[in-house]
């Protein structure tokens, strides 16, 4: 025991006196061990375990033990945590990249208000920058060179350039941390001898004073210099980025950038000396960019690089006219600014957007953006522009920006590259959100009232200006597809445009019967509204279903056609026969458009109109979604359901019926077959085949739907029989005549193609109902049914006869069908006795054939995946577990075939 305590006694001194990280990690790994050990924990304070993870960097590590001292703490009857736990935690969180947990401790302390001494530092660990400046310099504290310096370091990070360099002028005593900002700022805006005297003031035995002077020497052409600094960096980089890496790939991100800046260093000069190698660099740190991840101040630093490169390389091309067009000069990196922007602004560091864009445009600091003239010549720009102003709330001026760029681009000749024309889809596909979006916040008035959401256009005898705002939303879509027929966002949105106009009409259908039976003496007017209507050069063209994006012929308009509807628009009455005498033009007037009469003592109340479908849209609504599906990416899911809900609710109208006939023959079987897996706590994945059980459920349709959807049943089971053999099956045995009819028509032709497969699917599916419940547990049931209904039905008689036997209990006699109620009363509590005494059950009793089923075609139930290769049934365990419930289900083991 004392050799013991002397151990302890020793591990505490190494953590306090060693300076070798390997000896202190190799004790807090014998402390993590220990403390799952029977014999631990160890006997070492959770501060001092802290402060030695801290040290040797393993910040994990610290932040458990900090919490674990917080914990205990609370238990002794603390009062919660103090500034000093919140700073630590917060440390510890965004060494981690823990960004939410650092979020929270904040919340945490504002909620109890906390005194916060440095309220800014903690925004800085949050990479909240904006919210750090304005913490420093609301703090009335005389502003000291530690102030400044903080300050500076916001300003770095939202790339205040001229604001950062004029507080670096205003320190007297530079440290190391001081000049490394100064020295950025210098070189972010190209001032070289303020970055060389910055520079002298950093050690260059420490990473940033190397890495800066390694920058200076490729800008003066001493190339060996410059290699033995980028040498130097990338031996301080290696135990580093070893130890991060080893932790986990997030942590070790930060140190990677560096060390592609180090990459990116050597290649500059390359570059510089080897002409021929220009172009592939060039495009190579363009491509690198775009793969980088979207963090901003990683973004700021390698474009920086980038940029001081570039002023480097201009004065070659002075000397290289006929390579100036292959160097990466500020205009060839103007798209990677622009990219830069939108990084910005889709991270919401709006003002360092703002900062971006008025440098691109070449306006003042400070300049309103609402104001600044677009450049045509630079569509990026001029989109980036209207996406800014939109989230500044211009919306207006981004919306008439955004038109502008549009009608000058329709302008242009249409030989498009295929970056300008998804350039232009881009631009039609935005001014249609933001004009669907501009369209619901704006209040309609009807009748002197005002009114708002999707039922404001119920009342009024004209096209409402929903439907006005639907038809230029639906023309700025297709606008988007004319210029890029490949894209699927385009053709997403196009089709949920239409589908949106067509939930809007059967809303307002709802609402017109609703209100005509709140107000019968109301007269109403319900217009359909028309397909909107394009002109002729600008009708896009839907090419065939099936056909490829480049060789596809244009055979079907775009935008929707008139049709023929089954419900006429507007009602009218009977024109008289001919021959008749003429009647008055009033008569001719359909009832919902005849004055009302002035002097009526009593008004006939019509039946409810119906507002018409408009089959243009779902026609085109169909066509949509199709090509849609065809062309996505990814998930199909959410346009799958769509168009099953377009084929349920509309597919009995002829038009929306033969347009799905031709089109399912080309959509791919994934679209009906789409997995999604979802991960839960064990690591299990659950394979769930979403358009399936809607097919299945509408297996007892009639007529014309049911065709359609044996057809696309068939279609699946030639090519993917495992996904619906299971659930025909099933639904061969249902209740309903009509679904039990079509699933065995399904069943049959399928087994002409797979017989065994549908065989053994019959015989699994039998054998899992007799394993699921057996004969006795039915007779249980079946005699507790009985015992119900006996009572319900002879309750009376027998309360009556319990009546009589006390009046006449001297006579003892006991009845035939007491006796027999006594004998059920036995064998149902034997029966209950024995299925609660029942935990298991034996395969080879109950179903022999699951038994010997071994090697099976058929895949184990809930693991077909299309994308993925058959795990057929190898066997059946021989047990089954009862688990004790109500419904006493059964746990099955069965073994698949996938090999490992």
């Amino acid at each position: 025991m004392c050799f013991v305590i002397l151990s302890f006694v020793f591990l505490v001194q190494a953590l306090e006196t060693s300076n070798h990280p390997d000896v202190i990690q190799t004790i807090l790994n014998l402390a993590e061990f220990m403390d799952h050990s029977e014999r631990g924990p160890l006997p070492i304070a959770y501060d001092r375990l802290g402060k030695s993870a801290e040290e040797t960097k393993a910040y994990a590590k610290a932040l458990r033990y900090k919490e674990l001292q917080i914990h205990k703490h609370l238990n002794r009857g603390g009062n919660g945590l103090t500034t000093e736990d919140c700073q630590a935690l917060i440390t510890y969180a965004n060494k981690l990249n823990v960004q939410e947990e650092a979020a929270g401790v904040v919340r945490y302390a504002e909620q109890h208000e906390m005194v916060i001494p440095m309220l800014g530092r903690w925004y800085e660990k949050l990479n909240e920058w904006e919210k750090a400046l304005e913490a420093y310099m609301a703090d009335l504290e005389p502003l000291s060179d530690e102030m400044i310096g903080h300050q500076m370091r916001c300003l770095e990070a939202l790339g205040r350039w001229g604001e950062l360099n004029e507080r670096a002028r205003s320190v007297q005593h530079k440290d190391q941390k001081v000049a490394v900002m100064a020295a950025r700022g210098a070189w972010a805006v190209g001032e070289w001898e303020a970055m060389k005297d910055y520079v002298s003031q950093v050690n260059e035995n420490t990473q940033d004073g190397a890495m800066l002077r390694a920058v200076l020497a490729v800008k003066n052409d001493q190339y060996d210099v410059a290699i033995n600094y980028i040498d130097k960096v990338r031996d301080m980089y290696d135990s580093e980025l070893t130890a991060m890496a080893s932790e986990s790939y997030e942590r070790a991100y930060g140190a990677m950038v560096c060390v592609q800046q180090l990459a990116e260093l050597e290649e500059a000069i390359e570059f510089k000396i080897r002409p021929e190698r220009q172009a592939r660099i060039a495009l190579l740190w363009s491509r690198r960019l775009q793969g980088c991840r979207q963090n901003i101040e990683q973004w700021q630093r390698l474009l920086m690089l980038r940029q001081a490169a570039a002023i480097v390389f201009i004065r070659i091309c002075q000397t290289n006219l006929w390579l100036r067009s292959l160097v990466l000069t500020p205009q060839e990196m103007h798209p990677l600014r622009v990219k830069f922007s939108s990084l910005c602004r889709k991270h919401g560091k709006h003002l360092m957007c703002r900062d971006v864009l008025r440098e691109l445009l070449g306006l003042d600091p400070g300049a309103p953006l609402h104001k600044a003239v677009a450049p045509h010549d630079k569509p990026q720009l001029v989109l980036a522009l209207c996406k800014q102003l939109w989230m500044d709330d211009y919306r207006n001026e981004a919306v008439r920006t955004l038109e502008a760029l549009v009608n000058h681009l329709d302008r242009l000749p249409p030989n498009h590259t295929p970056e300008a024309a998804r350039l232009c889809a881009k631009a039609c596909l935005k001014l249609g959100e933001w004009t669907g979006v501009l369209a619901e916040s704006t209040p309609m008035t009807i009748g002197g009232v005002s009114s708002s959401g999707s039922h404001r256009s119920l009342f009024g005898g004209s096209i409402s200006d929903e439907q006005s705002a639907t038809e230029q939303v639906i023309r700025h879509y297709a606008r988007s597809t004319e210029y890029d027929r490949d894209w699927h966002k385009a053709w997403h949105k196009l089709a949920s445009a239409y589908f949106t106009a067509l939930s809007r009409d059967k809303e307002l259908s709802q609402a017109a019967a609703a209100a005509a039976v709140r107000a019968p003496h109301t007269r109403l007017i319900h217009p359909t509204p028309p397909p909107p209507i394009l002109p002729q050069q600008q009708l896009g063209m839907i090419p065939p279903v099936g056909a490829t994006g480049q060789s596809a012929q244009v055979t079907t308009p775009l935008m929707p056609v008139p049709v023929n509807t089954t419900v006429p628009l507007l009602p009218v009455s009977a024109l008289p026969p001919p021959g008749a005498p003429p009647c008055p033009i009033v008569q001719l007037i359909p009832p919902q458009l005849s004055p009302m009469p002035l002097h009526s003592t009593s008004l006939v109340t019509p039946p409810p109109p119906v507002v018409p479908v408009n089959i243009g849209y779902a026609v085109s609504a169909v066509k949509c979604f199709t090509r849609a599906l065809q062309l996505a990416p990814g998930s199909r899911l959410e346009d799958t359901l769509r168009l099953l809900q377009l084929w349920f609710d509309y597919g009995e109208y002829n038009e929306v019926y033969k347009q799905l006939s031709e089109n399912m023959k080309g959509l791919p079987i994934e679209t009906w077959l789409e997995v999604r897996t979802a991960s839960y706590v064990m690591m299990l994945s659950k394979m769930i085949l979403k358009a399936v059980p809607q097919l299945m459920a509408r297996l007892d349709s009639r007529d014309r739907m049911a065709s359609l959807i044996k057809q696309v049943i068939l279609e699946i089971s030639k090519m993917k029989p495992q996904a619906l053999v299971y659930a025909l099956t099933v639904a061969a045995k249902s209740t309903n005549i009509d679904r039990q009819k079509n699933a065995q028509e399904m069943l049959a032709a399928m087994a002409e193609m797979h017989p065994k497969l549908v065989e053994e699917a019959s015989m699994v599916s039998e054998e899992l109902v007799r394993c699921a419940i057996l004969w006795h547990e039915q007779w249980h049931d079946a005699l507790d049914e009985a015992s119900r209904q006996y009572f319900q039905t002879y309750y009376c008689e027998l309360s009556d006869a319990y009546k009589f036997c006390q009046a006449f209990k001297r006579t003892e006699n006991v009845k035939e069908l007491t006796q027999a109620w006594e004998i059920y009363c036995q064998v149902f509590k034997k029966i209950t006795t024995q299925l609660r005494q029942l935990t298991s059950l034996d395969l080879n009793y109950i179903s022999p054939m699951l038994m010997k089923a071994k090697d099976l075609e058929l895949a184990v139930p809930g693991t077909y995946d299309p994308s993925q290769p058959v795990v057929g049934i190898a066997s059946i365990g021989t047990h089954l577990q009862v688990i004790s419930s109500k419904q006493r289900p059964r746990k099955m083991t069965i073994r698949g075939d996938l090999s490992f």
